[in-house]
């Protein structure tokens, strides 16, 4: 592993600092991690909303550093509550605060950051012949079936009920919706016919040849939505961890975030 670094370290400058980190470790503590094949695999658990941006991030940090990912897209709630009952990750991306959080009162982080956001949008699909404008419109008699991610533990679902509560509008509509385990299961409904209209983020929307967003929701009108990435203690793995961490934040990841339509902190 080691030697693979040595000779592509000019190509990556996270790789220089993985070997000053790891020459440290081994000075401390005379040995570095290794594994038996020189391979060393990061387990990477992440909202589902961040596929394809990760899909993306994955290929290039793969051939860039030799280390493999593995990555469990899920909705964060499931991804939770797996690392909670003893599921090893080394890092857990949400795409809320409060499945974080319960991560991290359970399990041993090392880092914490926010660093993407998203927008929450009402979409139908692309044939749709009058698309509803604003949230008073689901109401009407033509719109039969809205998907929602399941509001009782997916962030998706959990923003798009706390804003038709907000307007009073969720115990009018609730014999409408259609629920879906994560956001992409949500879209796939729209995209299937199998609803008429749907709560996903502008990143899903964006990914899908089938659908237009009808309307954004104000920023101003629920909880910001926001990614913390947790970098976990997992002993074996950590040196590695931090330099996905790293890369992460890096201005070459975040463009690949920004092109696939998240918002990044600290950004204009």
């Amino acid at each position: 592993m080691v030697k693979y670094f040595t000779a592509h370290w000019q190509s990556s400058p996270y790789v220089l600092r993985f070997l000053i980190v790891a020459t440290l470790a081994f000075v401390s503590t005379g040995s570095v991690i290794a594994t038996d094949a020189g391979q060393v695999n990061l387990l990477i658990f992440a909202a589902s909303s961040l596929t394809n941006s990760l899909s993306e991030i994955e290929e290039k940090f793969e051939r860039d550093n030799g280390v493999e990912l593995t990555i469990n897209y899920a909705g964060s709630s499931t991804l939770a509550r797996q690392i909670i009952h003893g599921a090893e990750a080394d890092l857990f991306i949400s795409a809320n605060q409060d499945w974080a959080n319960a991560v991290e009162q359970r399990q041993a982080v090392l880092q914490r950051r926010d660093w993407l956001g998203n927008q929450l949008v009402v979409i139908t699909h692309r044939d749709a012949s009058n698309p509803p404008l604003r949230l008073a419109d689901l109401l009407d008699p033509s719109i039969q079936r809205i998907a929602i991610a399941d509001p009782e533990g997916v962030p998706a679902g959990i923003y798009a009920k706390e804003i038709l509560v907000a307007k009073g509008l969720w115990d009018q509509l609730k014999h409408k919706f259609i629920f879906g385990s994560d956001v992409r299961h949500t879209l796939a409904h729209v995209e299937n016919g199998g609803a008429d209209v749907g709560f996903v983020y502008s990143t899903d929307e964006l990914i899908s040849p089938d659908t237009q967003i009808s309307f954004e929701i104000e920023h101003a009108s629920l909880s910001p939505i926001s990614y913390p990435m947790l970098l976990l203690d997992r002993s074996d793995s950590k040196l590695y961890s931090n330099l996905f961490y790293d890369y992460l934040r890096s201005d070459a990841a975040l463009e690949v975030f920004e092109k696939h339509g998240f918002l990044v902190k600290g950004k204009s």
